[in-house]
């Protein structure tokens, strides 16, 4: 054999020799342990996770050993480090032997061994079952939560949605828990005092919400039929709603706040309710939310007053509105809104057939006009479809035909309040008492010479102020300055007024004089009743007497003033 041939299988002995050597010490790489989960006791049934690293040929197996015996393998790992997870399942105190063996899939024998670790398992506790289980449904009372047993060196502890509520020793027997009436999912953890292992108990208890019937709009008035629907700010998602009326199988009703429940029954049925209840996840509430049930005839109201009473004079800041409302069945009593100026609502006494009202237009001028708003049941939601109708009224301001005066000696400068769109006229004289139309006197302005007086004198200039349905007058003496009895008496008349005329229960006097006293009187001149006041403000009151004509007397000292008074019931 030749030299070189030698050689060259020298060469190649010595390679295989060379890759045996290699592979047998690759084939011979241990595990390495890096990390252990938990670090302390294990308890029966928890999870340890074992990490580390291997360097030996891939993909390679682990496997996990418990006390000689395999438990865990995990096949072709590809990656340099590992880890495995095991739940332990012995239930008993003792030791836990862990061990890792490794081996490459190409290695010609497995190479085992290394990175064992020692652990000591605890018992958990018994899981003991919490009574009441399931759900229940939320009372003012509330429930008392137990567990069917316990154990000595074990702390029981009582949670309510994950937050601690009681913890309480076990006793070998059975363990009460303080009364619980708080919504919300109830559980018991039990730990064992000395090595800290804790196990879930068995079961738990949900206090659900009683759910809550929703705020009700509705419609009953005279149908066989009511409209009710549920506000969205008071019903819970997913509610179903049971109406019962009275002697009768209850009706479910569901989705109460998307839309209109119509609840039908018949005309008989008047008088009597219908009452809900909500029901939830298997919790009802009581029933409530009555309905009255009322079989009514709607009315057809419509406002009107006397053409008479349409035009008003506001005297000093005095004046009232009257009105009239007919159309009623004769059943009620309803609730009227009145719109415009100083309106409200009113209220129609059961079995009327008519309402007579005022409005207070003591702040009020020019065109006001009434209508009614809405009316509807005192005593239901009805609310009843009607004719539209309406009442206007003009209000005048009334003019003071006080008489302001000045002089140079040969003129007298005349001058009363001027209001725009008021007429004025001059009188020689008063207005009322024979005085003559001064021609061209149309101003709130007039001037005159300055007469000679004789002895008690009574030259008088006199004025008339209309301003709509306002009318007043005055007068003023030339000579003296003064005003005569007869001026006096016009002007405490015209400044004295009652309202309001026509009136019902309450005439309200409005006069210069502090003291006085107000008669009511008949057409035979009976007097009827009467009041005595020390304000220039009062009221008699006029209840007590029957629609007709009446004379108001205001007398002061030796000063009557009369006003004719009418009395409408």
């Amino acid at each position: 054999m030749k030299k070189s041939t030698y050689l060259g299988m020298a060469s190649i002995l010595f390679c295989l020799l060379c890759f045996q050597n290699a592979f047998s010490q690759t084939c011979s790489t241990r595990p390495t342990i890096t990390g252990i989960l938990p670090t302390s006791q294990i308890c029966s049934f928890d999870y340890i996770t074992v990490s580390g690293t291997y360097t030996g040929p891939k993909p390679y197996y682990v496997v996990l050993q418990i006390g000689g015996n395999p438990v865990e393998t995990y096949y072709n790992i590809t990656t340099t480090s590992f880890t495995l997870i095991h739940q332990v399942t012995i239930t008993v105190t003792g030791i836990l032997d862990v061990k890792v063996l490794a081996k490459g899939n190409n290695c010609p024998s497995e190479r085992s061994d290394l990175g064992s670790f020692t652990k000591q398992i605890r018992k958990k506790p018994i899981a003991f079952s919490l009574q009441p289980n399931n759900f229940l449904c939320y009372n003012m009372v509330g429930y008392n939560i137990s567990l069917a047993g316990s154990e000595f060196d074990v702390e029981y502890t009582l949670y309510r949605d994950g937050s601690v509520l009681e913890t309480i020793e076990g006793t070998e027997d059975l363990l009460q828990f303080s009364n619980q009436n708080t919504i919300g999912s109830y559980s018991i953890v039990a730990t064992d005092m000395l090595y800290g292992c804790s196990n879930n108990m068995n079961g738990s208890l949900t206090i659900k919400p009683v759910p809550t019937v929703p705020t009700y709009t509705y419609t009953a008035c005279g149908t066989n039929q009511i409209s009710v629907k549920g506000s969205s700010s008071t019903t819970t998602a997913g509610v179903n709603i049971v109406w019962s009326r009275t002697n009768t199988v209850p009706v479910t009703v569901t989705d109460v706040v998307a839309n209109n429940q119509i609840l039908t029954y018949p005309t008989s049925a008047s008088g009597q309710l219908f009452k809900a209840k909500a029901e939830l996840n298997g919790c009802e509430s009581a029933f409530t939310e009555s309905i009255q049930i009322n079989t009514i005839q709607d009315p057809n109201p419509y406002i009107f007053t006397n053409p008479s009473f349409t035009t008003i004079c506001n005297v000093a800041n005095n004046a009232t509105l009257l009105y009239t409302i007919n159309g009623f069945s004769g059943v009620g009593p309803w609730e009227i809104s009145i719109s415009g100026a100083n309106a409200g609502v009113v209220t129609v006494p059961a079995n009327a057939l008519q309402y007579d009202g005022t409005i207070n237009a003591d702040n009020l001028l020019g065109t006001q006009t009434y209508s009614i708003a809405y009316i509807k049941s005192a005593n239901t939601a009805c609310a009843p479809t009607y004719t539209p109708s309406a009442v206007t009224y003009t209000i005048s301001q009334w003019v003071n035909p006080y008489i302001n005066a000045s002089s140079d000696g040969n003129t007298v400068y005349l001058s009363v309040q001027s209001v725009a769109g008021a007429s004025y006229q001059w009188y020689n004289g008063h207005p009322n008492s024979g005085g003559t139309v001064i021609s061209g006197a149309t101003s709130a302005n007039y001037n005159v010479p300055r007469p000679g007086c004789p002895a008690n004198p009574a030259i008088l200039i006199g004025v008339k102020i209309i301003n709509g349905s306002c009318e007043s007058n005055g007068a003023y003496n030339l000579c003296t300055g003064a005003r005569s009895r007869q001026e006096i008496q016009a002007e405490i008349t015209e400044a004295t007024t009652i309202y309001p005329n026509p009136a019902s229960d309450v005439v309200n006097i409005n006069t210069p004089f502090e003291s006085y006293t107000v008669a009511v009187y008949n057409l035979l001149g009976e007097a009827l009743v009467s009041v005595t006041s020390q304000s220039g403000a009062s009221s008699i009151s006029t209840s007590s007497l029957a629609a007709g004509s009446y004379i108001v007397k205001i007398s002061a000292g030796s000063e009557q003033i009369t006003k004719p008074l009418q009395i409408v019931k």
